[in-house]
C-alpha cells in the first residue's frame, strides 16, 4: 500500500524514459498508488534512444578550466517537477564533462563548486541562482558545446 514515484536510471547511451503509464495514468507526472485487493494494472515505460548528448567546459573567475564541479542541466519551468529531466555530472580533469541521454528540451545549465546533494531539485534554493544559469536547447544526438562560469562555495 502507498504511492511510488517511477525513477528509472542507468540507462546506457542515448536512452532515456520518454512516457510511462500505470493503467490510464501517467506514471511521469503523478505517483503510483498500490492498494491491497486493487486489481493489478500494467506499468508501461517508453524508452527513447534519441537522447542528447552535451560536452560542456567549466571556468573559473580566472578563466581556468575547473575539475571536480558539479554541473546540473535543470530542466525548463514545465518540467520542473519531474525529477527524471535533471540530469548531473561532475567534471573531470581539464574541467570538462558529456552528458548523454538528455531528454530533448530547454534547460539552464549550472556548474557549482560544491554543492549539497540533491540542492537543485529545490526551487528556493535554485532561486538564488537562477541568473547565473546558462540556457540552452538539447536536441536529440549531438548539440554543440558549451562553456559555463563556475557558482563559487560561498
Amino acid at each position: 500500500t502507498g504511492d511510488y514515484v517511477l525513477d528509472v536510471s542507468g540507462l546506457p547511451g542515448d536512452l532515456y524514459v520518454k512516457a510511462a503509464r500505470y493503467g490510464p495514468a501517467d506514471a511521469l507526472e503523478e505517483p503510483i498508488t498500490f492498494q491491497p485487493g486493487a486489481p493489478a494494472l500494467p506499468l508501461q515505460v517508453l524508452v527513447a534512444a534519441d537522447g542528447g548528448r552535451l560536452k560542456v567546459s567549466v571556468f573559473n573567475t580566472q578563466r581556468q578550466l575547473h575539475e571536480g564541479a558539479k554541473v546540473v542541466l535543470v530542466p525548463d519551468s514545465n518540467r520542473r517537477h519531474r525529477r527524471d529531466q535533471y540530469r548531473v555530472v561532475q567534471t573531470g580533469e581539464g574541467g570538462t564533462a558529456s552528458f548523454r541521454g538528455v531528454p530533448p528540451g530547454q534547460y539552464k545549465a549550472f556548474a557549482w563548486e560544491e554543492l549539497e546533494e540533491n540542492a537543485y531539485l529545490n526551487s528556493d534554493y535554485l532561486r538564488g541562482y537562477e541568473n547565473l544559469g546558462l540556457s540552452v536547447v538539447v536536441k536529440p544526438g549531438e548539440n554543440p558545446p558549451i562553456s559555463i562560469r563556475l557558482i563559487p562555495r560561498e
